[in-house]
This record gives structure tokens, sequence and C-alpha cells, in this order.
């Protein structure tokens, strides 16, 4: 009966993938791979998150994704924290830092984009990590081992997994930076555009390439226990 639902399961999502082992596997790996490849471009498209011009005073349209922000000029989140924390740290060590703008400026801007620039980090080691883990367990898929199915199952799972965290854990670090810089002054937060939606529907389609693996994984187990089963009643007779 499981292996039946499994199957039927599969059939619901990708019609090839229960027709035999091969294309089952062909399926599972080029779906993995292609929403994979979805995910990480997703990430890389600059309108991710962004601010209309006007809002709170600022004249130019923001846009930010994992990597950097562009408003009147581009700026990695590395180069932001570094003019941000490194140049103000030098003149609060100083004693030039009493005023409260330059508070402001070295409390808040500093400490919000060191928040922004790990969540920055975080967002994209766990967006590599899982399409590299997607590819190794696409790769192990390709095995007649019933065990590397398993194994290439797993790996992509937590590949998945990996790539379904890493958008909303950088979003809540960049709420967490630009709520810190608040305390010290104004910034509006960004809100959600064209990439954010682009990457959020390369991530669904994942999950279904996932349900696909493991009919995939369920399916092989179940033939190769039938196979054993097979073959010691074949060494009984």
């Amino acid at each position: 009966f499981l292996r039946w639902h499994c199957r039927r399961e599969c059939r619901a999502f990708f019609p090839p993938c229960s027709s035999n082992v091969d294309a089952r596997m062909l399926q599972c790996a080029t779906a993995g791979l292609i929403f994979s490849a979805a995910v990480f471009t997703g990430c890389l498209t600059m309108d991710w998150v962004s601010t209309a011009p006007g809002v709170e005073h600022y004249p130019h349209h923001r846009y930010w994704n994992m990597f950097r922000i562009k408003g009147k000029k581009e700026q990695t989140y590395s180069q932001i924290y570094k003019d941000m924390c490194l140049r103000g740290q030098a003149k609060f060590v100083a004693g030039m830092c009493i005023s409260p703008l330059c508070k402001y400026y070295f409390y808040g801007k500093c400490k919000g984009y060191e928040i922004i620039f790990y969540g920055s980090l975080i967002g994209i080691l766990c967006t590599v990590l899982g399409v590299t883990l997607q590819c190794v367990g696409t790769s192990c898929l390709c095995s007649s081992n019933s065990r590397s199915v398993s194994m290439g199952f797993l790996i992509g799972l937590l590949g998945v997994v990996l790539n379904i965290v890493a958008g909303p854990l950088f979003l809540m670090m960049v709420k967490s930076g630009i709520d810190y810089i608040n305390v010290y002054g104004i910034y509006p937060f960004p809100a959600p555009d064209m990439g954010f939606i682009a990457w959020l529907v390369a991530v669904m389609a994942v999950v279904p390439s996932a349900i696909c693996a493991c009919c995939y994984n369920t399916a092989v187990q179940w033939e190769a226990k039938e196979a054993e089963s097979d073959e010691g009643s074949e060494e009984s007779d």
C-alpha cells in the first residue's frame, strides 16, 4: 500500500516519475537542479526588497538583496559595515564621538548594519550550502545502490530546508538591524519586491521536487527489498 501511495503521489506531481526507475531519477534530478538554480538566482536579483523614493525624506529608490544595497550608489553590506563601524569606532576611541549625531552614526548605523551584514552572510551561506547539498544529493540519486539513493535523498532534503530558511532568516536579521537603527533615527523597513516573489516561487517549486525524491527513494527501497526477497525464495527453492 505504501509503495502504491508513493507512486500515486509522485504521479500527481511529476507523471514521468512513476514509469520506471530511470525516468523517476531523471525527472527528480532535473527538477531539483533547475529549482535550486532558480532559488540562487532569486537571491541575486537586485529588487529583493525595496523602499520607494520619498519615504522618510529619502530621495532615491533603494533596492536590497542578500549581497548589497543600491540607492544613490551601490555598496555591499561588507563595505557599509566597514564604513559605518571602523571609521566611527576610530572617532569613538579617539574621544571625538560625543555629539548625539555622532552617537547615532556609531551606535545606530554601526550596530544595525553589523546585524544586517551577518544576516547577509548567514543567508548567503545557507543558500550556497543548500544548493550544493541538493546537487550532491542529486548525484547520489543516480546511483543504482539503494543506500546511496537514501543518502542522496537525506542530503537533498537538508539542502531544501536550508534554501527555505535562508530568505526568512535574512529578512528577520534585516528587520532586527533596522529596528536597532531606528532607536537612534528613522529608517524605513524595505518592503518585499519582485525579486523576493521570484525567490518565493522558486522555493515553493523546490518542495514538489523534494516530494518526488521522497517517493522515488521509497519506491527504490521497496524494489530493493522485493529483489532481495525474490533472491531468497529462489535460493530456498
